[in-house]
């Protein structure tokens, strides 16, 4: 009846129902014509007066079942399988919590094999803290299971604490997982570590907000504290004040020593201000040698002035950088919240503006906004823009002073000297616009135009009146270093059809400590061209023996302060003496400035200097009235 395969399969239940048992198999049937089935058959023993007389066979097909069963069997290896291909990490859990699968990631993260977490509390595997206190956090798949909705990212701010001890960074998201009818049957959480990422985006976040040189906050984070201080301020009260900071003199060591050693220099002033300051305060770096010290929660106005001198002391220690022991000073403006401005912007300005009156002061030292410092800008600023339309509506002229040989009485020639004249006469100081031109760049624009006029008064005396030559021309520090000077002088030269041996340049001293291998290749290239220079006051910068040992210079003028301490005291005087006879021992001519007097005439001469220049010859004259000078001079020599 069933066939001989098929028998074999249920032999062992058969006979064990004719000893009595009661026996049940499951077996594959093939039937006629080769269809599968799957049965299920129990055999009953069939007893009469006690003894086994047959049994009865129970069938039931189980093809449906079986095929339903391995259908699932196939979808659960499916997501076996996927779940643990995909690169996260995948926990689920039923409806109490308790682990059902963790995905090899998982395993790695968590530190716990499948084997041992199954069956656990989902807090026992996955054990978030908080990232400041290491306080036990909730877990996200419990809030997922108790509202039944899909939670993301809820543990920004937690860390994965795994079985080892170490802690990682997650990123996760938790959803339910519903039956059709709606019966919640636990959850499914997907997670991944973010530590490598999450430190990434904290470094970008930390430079973005931090200088790359010295890691103090730069001008992003400064202007956030500030807002915040502002803040503080107008609801509690109290004060805070801006620091700007710049160093004295930072770009004659990186000149003079190199970029390096400028940079350590910067790394160490940052160093100082840290140990020096409080915890509360921020010091930012804002470019170059400026830096920025926010000080808040000050009790008085005053107590600014107790962190700036902390500063200047800690900053004016010598530094020993590279097997070079510097000496740096700095100037500390001060701007004072509420009272010196209510803005960020108002206390940055005001700040610097009272930095920039601690330097005028000497440096090295401090000052605080006030009143007449905003009053003092505001000048700067109408002066700033009155000197530009001065330049086109022709209120610049040249003065000339002759230069003289006292010992004949002959003129050798003169300088020329810039004078600003407004309509109706007034005169403007050339302190109160010189110094403000060099330090905005308009410099470069009105040395050119004195260069040009200077040039073309030579070509009108080189035949009227040729001992008023050569003409020396002041050139200033930052005239020098522009890149188009030499263009523009050879301009200047051939525009007026002038020998270059007709004009002199007169430089500081200040132009040679700036930039002095760009002062020499300037040098041989003038020196190439014809034109002289000389060393104006001489002696007052801080190399002036070690130039002379490497310029060949031809001419030094002796500053006029030398003159009057010579007339003062007997040591001036053999300064002074010393000067002169170094000059004549190198072959270098010795002009001395400020002469006002006949004894100042005298002195000279007795010291060995003939050559002079002041008020006792002649004041800076116009080009006609020094012509007239000239003239009625050589009558008088008659």
């Amino acid at each position: 009846m069933v066939g001989e395969q098929n028998y074999r399969a249920v032999q062992d239940a058969v006979q064990g129902a004719l000893r009595g048992e009661t026996c049940s198999v499951e077996f594959e049937l093939v039937r006629p014509g080769g269809e599968k089935r799957y049965m299920h058959q129990t055999y009953v023993p069939q007893l009469q007066d006690g003894q086994v007389s047959g049994y009865v066979n129970i069938g039931v097909d189980l093809t449906e079942r079986c095929r339903a069963e391995q259908r699932l069997f196939e979808q659960e290896e499916l997501a076996r399988v996927t779940l643990a291909s995909i690169g996260g990490s995948v926990i689920t859990t039923d409806a109490g919590g308790r682990v059902t699968y963790l995905t090899p990631v998982a395993e790695r993260l968590t530190g716990w094999p499948l084997a041992e977490a199954r069956g656990l509390p989902v807090e026992q595997v996955l054990d978030l803290r908080h990232e400041g206190d290491d306080r036990p956090a909730a877990n996200p798949v419990r809030l997922a299971l108790s509202e039944r909705r899909t939670v993301v990212e809820v543990s920004a701010g937690l860390v994965l604490l795994n079985r080892g001890g170490q802690r990682r960074s997650i990123q996760d998201s938790v959803s339910p997982i519903l039956a059709g009818n709606g019966d919640l049957l636990g959850a499914v959480m997907v997670f991944h570590d973010v530590s490598e990422s999450r430190a990434m985006a904290l470094r970008m976040s930390h430079l973005a907000q931090h200088d790359s040189l010295t890691d103090l906050p730069n001008r992003v984070l400064l202007f956030d504290r500030i807002h915040q201080a502002i803040t503080q301020v107008e609801r509690h009260g109290g004060h805070f004040a801006m620091l700007f900071l710049d160093l004295d003199e930072f770009k004659g060591v990186n000149d003079t020593l190199g970029h390096a050693v400028g940079d350590q220099l910067l790394q160490e002033v940052a160093r100082r201000l840290q140990r020096v300051l409080r915890d509360s305060d921020t010091i930012s770096r804002q470019g170059g040698d400026e830096f920025i010290v926010l000080a808040t929660k000050l009790a008085e106005v005053n107590d600014a002035e107790t962190v700036a001198s902390k500063v200047l002391q800690a900053l004016g220690q010598p530094y020993a950088l590279d097997d070079h022991l510097l000496s740096v000073t700095a100037s500390v403006g001060i701007a004072v919240y509420p009272g010196d401005g209510r803005t960020t912007d108002e206390l940055l300005k005001n700040a610097y503006a009272a930095m920039y009156q601690a330097k005028a002061a000497g440096r090295n030292t401090t000052r605080f906004y006030s009143a007449e410092l905003q009053e003092l800008l505001k000048r700067r600023r109408e002066i700033q823009h009155e000197m530009r339309l001065a330049l086109e509506r022709g209120e610049y002229h040249l003065y000339y002073q002759p230069k003289v040989d006292a010992w004949t009485g002959r003129v050798i020639g003169c300088e020329a000297l810039l004078r600003w004249i407004k309509p109706g006469g007034q005169v403007v100081p050339p302190l109160d616009f010189i110094p403000l031109s060099e330090e905005t760049g308009f410099i470069t624009l009105l040395g050119a135009w004195v260069l040009r006029r200077a040039c073309f008064q030579i070509r009108a005396w080189q035949d009227t009146h040729p001992h008023l030559l050569p003409v020396s021309v002041n050139i200033s520090a930052k005239q020098f270093a522009d890149p188009g000077f030499l263009d523009t002088l050879q301009s200047c030269l051939e525009e007026a059809g002038v020998d270059a041996r007709h004009l002199e340049l007169e430089l500081t001293e200040s132009v040679l400590i700036t930039r002095l291998e760009h002062c020499l290749e300037l040098f041989s290239r003038l020196k190439e061209m014809g034109v002289a220079f000389s060393i104006d006051d001489f002696g007052t910068g801080f190399s002036s023996l070690n130039y002379l040992n490497i310029l060949h210079l031809e001419t030094i003028k002796i500053e006029r302060s030398f003159l009057r301490r010579a007339m003062d005291s007997q040591r001036g005087a053999s300064v002074l003496q010393a000067i002169i006879q170094l000059g004549q021992s190198l072959d270098i001519q010795m002009i001395a400035e400020g002469v006002e007097s006949q004894q100042d005439v005298d002195k000279l001469l007795g010291w060995g200097c003939r050559l002079m220049q002041g008020y006792h010859f002649s004041r800076p004259l116009p080009p006609a009235a020094l012509a007239e000078w000239l003239t009625t001079r050589h009558q008088h020599s008659k």
